[in-house]
């Protein structure tokens, strides 16, 4: 389940990146981007810890603090 949920958010962040380069009026918003990121990094940690792969867990926790960051900075910004 959590494999399938990882999928579909890798599926709607990469769709996105290609709509970005075909449409070259739009833009990505950041209050959209970033939180999806986040939210992605963050399974994308949980899955690897349970498949027991102790360097990409490390990566993808250090991406996951570098993006949450990154959306507490957007959303507080005034």
């Amino acid at each position: 389940m959590l494999r399938k949920i990882n999928a579909l958010l890798a599926i709607i962040v990469i769709a996105l990146g290609i709509y970005r380069y075909i449409d070259q009026d739009y833009e990505v918003n950041p209050q959209l981007m970033l939180p999806l990121l986040t939210i992605m990094f963050l399974l994308f940690s949980v899955e690897s810890i349970l498949n027991k792969k102790k360097l990409l867990t490390g990566v993808y926790l250090i991406v996951f603090v570098i993006a949450a960051s990154a959306t507490v900075m957007i959303f507080t910004q005034t």
